[in-house]
């Protein structure tokens, strides 16, 4: 279905750049959608933070945040020269107590000391001192000082679809500052865990520390890192659909097993579900790990259909002994007679008389 503007609707026509839609887009939030939307309105010009506040129902201080991120785009200038902050009307800080002095004394100069935000981009997480998350009060002026993170702040309460807690805000920090992971690759992080049902800032904070340790710090690289995950997952829903599993939420291991199976070793299908079926009869239940074994034994043995799977798996049958007796026409023992031996046959007990004590 196709659609048009409303012609009668069309009186005011507001002047957006065409590079808000192809750069901006995916990283603005809906604040600063919003914001722009209401100062394209008003023709440009000087920005009133409380009007707009008023108009689009965000606090003056958020009004002004976004538009600190149109600045930092490029999309916005600033009259004769380069932009030059938005003023941010103060905000209302929380009440917290007061801070107990120390007691110990400072640490000598030669105690290493904890590297900053721009040092912590340049080295792996394993050559790191492990860092501290920051307090409240410290997120509350990065956001301050860093439209960057600002923006990460209003797309990640955007994406998860809920407010965005003080303590999800000094996770996120964390990651922005202390592990150096830039806000794109976060944002990235943040679509992959919704796309696995999971929302928390804790799952959040696991899956970037993961990709800190294996180096995933670009936009290009968490690009290649989730087309891989994709197809893990499609290999999964391959296997599990081949063998009827209903388990909804599979384990990594589970998941990397077949894209082992499906992937690198490329095994037909007729193979797989025969190791299914045998490693079932044997364990009663699907495990990944028993299967892996069986098909890793079929592979060295040059095992490729499921016939020579079923032939390979046989059991061997033992060589039979020679009889201990020959046959009955060359023996000289007559069974008949054994067996009325046999029946006729009384145990005989004999009683042990003990000598009379003297």
């Amino acid at each position: 279905m196709s659609y048009r503007w409303n012609g009668d609707m069309l009186g005011g026509v507001l002047v957006i750049p065409r590079a808000v839609v192809d750069q901006h887009i995916k990283m603005a939030g809906s604040a600063q959608l919003k914001v722009l939307l209401w100062f394209s309105a008003q023709g440009c010009g000087e920005f009133d933070p409380e009007l707009c506040s008023s108009l689009i129902g965000l606090s003056p201080a958020d009004c002004s945040d976004a538009l600190s991120f149109w600045i930092e785009t490029g999309v916005l200038i600033q009259n004769g020269g380069a932009a030059d902050p938005v003023p941010v009307p103060p905000r209302e800080q929380p009440v917290l107590p007061a801070a107990t002095p120390p007691t110990q004394p400072a640490a000598p100069a030669s105690q290493p000391v904890l590297p900053s935000a721009q040092t912590a981009k340049k080295f792996p997480l394993t050559q790191r001192q492990q860092p501290v998350k920051p307090q409240l009060p410290e997120v509350l002026e990065r956001r301050k000082a860093c439209p960057e993170f600002a923006d990460l702040l209003q797309t990640a309460e955007t994406r998860l679809g809920k407010p965005v807690t003080p303590g999800d805000m000094e996770t996120l920090l964390y990651l922005y500052d202390s592990i150096g992971m830039p806000a794109a690759v976060i944002l990235m992080i943040i679509v992959y865990a919704l796309s696995m049902k999971k929302n928390s800032m804790r799952y959040i904070e696991k899956i970037a520390l993961d990709w800190a340790e294996r180096g995933i710090n670009t936009v290009a690289a968490a690009e290649l890192h989730l087309c891989a995950l994709e197809r893990q997952r499609a290999c999964w829903v391959h296997l599990s659909s081949l063998l009827e599993l209903k388990k909804e939420h599979p384990s990594a291991a589970q998941m990397e097993s077949a894209r082992i199976w499906i992937d690198d070793w490329q095994l037909p299908d007729e193979l797989i579900r025969e190791a299914y079926t045998q490693g079932k009869a044997k364990t009663g239940q699907f495990q990944h790990n028993y299967m892996m074994r069986i098909l890793d034994t079929w592979r060295a043995e040059g095992v490729k259909t499921a016939e020579d799977a079923r032939a390979f798996s046989e059991p061997r049958k033992k060589p039979k002994g020679k009889p201990l007796l020959a046959d009955s026409e060359n023996s000289s023992l007559d069974t008949d007679e054994y067996e009325q031996m046999v029946q006729n046959y009384r145990p005989v007990y004999k009683k042990k008389i003990r000598n009379a004590e003297c």
